[in-house]
């Protein structure tokens, strides 16, 4: 082999090891392991161009967060127009106690939402919990058996 060709060897092989030795990437996960504190932006919409009246949706309808890795939720507006995320336990719809998997500065639980609010990081009890989402006049315009999140150890 000449030493251009041991040069091009070296060079490949040393951009090969630099990719493999890389432990995180750009959203602050690890390779094999779970995303840490990471943010999870859920948007909210109505289209009164498209949409039936009285309708909205979410962008993801399932979420699993996982909190040991303190990973948060917001709800954010894409139309401009507040919502109201509502985890009010109902009997159609039962949420693990107490209803909510947040809670307010109080530590008290926290079972209504705004997409005026910052991002906040559920804190269990672990399971599933069905949400509505309701619009500026407090009407529902999303019901709860659509969207849903699940908290996990």
């Amino acid at each position: 082999m000449n030493i251009h060709r041991k040069a091009i060897w070296a060079g490949l092989i040393l951009c090969a090891t630099a990719g493999v030795g890389c432990k995180r990437t750009e959203s602050g996960e690890h390779f094999g392991g779970k995303p840490q504190g990471r943010i999870l932006v859920i948007h909210v919409r109505s289209d009164v161009t498209t949409d039936p009246p009285g309708q909205c949706y979410v962008d993801c309808k399932t979420v699993n967060v996982y909190t040991p890795d303190h990973q948060k939720l917001r709800w954010v507006s894409d139309d401009g127009k507040k919502y109201i995320v509502d985890f009010e336990k109902g009997p159609v719809f039962p949420n693990p106690d107490p209803g909510t998997p947040f809670k307010d500065g109080q530590g008290k639980p926290k079972h209504t939402l705004s997409t005026d609010d910052a991002e906040l990081e559920p804190t269990g009890p672990h399971g599933y919990y069905y949400y509505s989402v309701k619009d500026a006049n407090g009407n529902i315009c999303l019901k709860p058996e659509d969207p849903g999140l699940h908290v996990n150890p």
